[in-house]
């Protein structure tokens, strides 16, 4: 039975690795920058009222 509307010869597992591949290229500039800002970790105390000893 031949297929309907169908010339191209690239599967769709093939087709989708393709895009996959291309994608992470992308990605991959971006994975490896660094941040812009500075990120601060810290724990804010109360410095007065009851909860401060």
């Amino acid at each position: 039975m031949p297929k309907s509307g169908s010339t191209s010869t690239i599967s769709r597992r093939t087709a989708l690795a393709g895009l996959s591949a291309g994608a992470a290229l992308l990605a991959i500039p971006r994975l490896g920058r660094a941040a812009d800002e500075t990120i601060r970790i810290g724990f804010p105390t109360p410095l007065t009222g009851p909860v401060r000893r």
